[in-house]
């Protein structure tokens, strides 16, 4: 997983690259603040018409930590590590969006999405245990650009 995360950054690198110079027809971004929560999307919107773009986003997931257990212990209570959890995956969002004025890509907008999602989460306490979860999603986003 570690190398796909490598491998996405790179590839949207790449054609972001070349688009980097038009003027207002596409649009590169990146969401910084989800990484300090284990989250890494980039984005990128390209103009249909006046009032329509579609947006591409794929993004990688990861977290770990420690699994505690209460107890307590004649008045002092303890959280002892009784174990650890890794969770980490890969996630792509396809979204349309109609601009109610005719600004794409700048405005209010309202875009229907679909979206999916492939997370495995481990657990090692006395034995190693794994899971993995794949989904697809899908709604409708109202929102506004600038």
């Amino acid at each position: 997983m570690r190398h796909l995360k490598s491998i996405l950054l790179t590839a949207m690198v790449a054609l972001a690259l070349p688009v980097l110079a038009q003027e207002q027809t596409t649009v590169v971004k990146v969401n910084p603040a989800g990484w300090f929560a284990g989250q890494w999307q980039m984005g990128l919107e390209k103009k249909i018409s006046d009032r329509v773009t579609a947006q591409i986003m794929p993004g990688y997931f990861y977290r770990s930590g420690k699994i505690r257990q209460y107890e307590q212990l004649i008045l002092i209570p303890t959280w002892p590590e009784v174990g650890r959890y890794e969770v980490s995956g890969s996630v792509v969002t396809g979204e349309v969006r109609y601009y109610l004025a005719a600004t794409a890509p700048d405005g209010f907008y309202l875009a229907p999405f679909a979206r999916f999602r492939s997370l495995t989460t481990t657990v090692t306490e006395d034995e190693v245990r794994s899971i993995r979860c794949d989904a697809w999603t899908k709604g409708l986003v109202i929102g506004f650009q600038k």
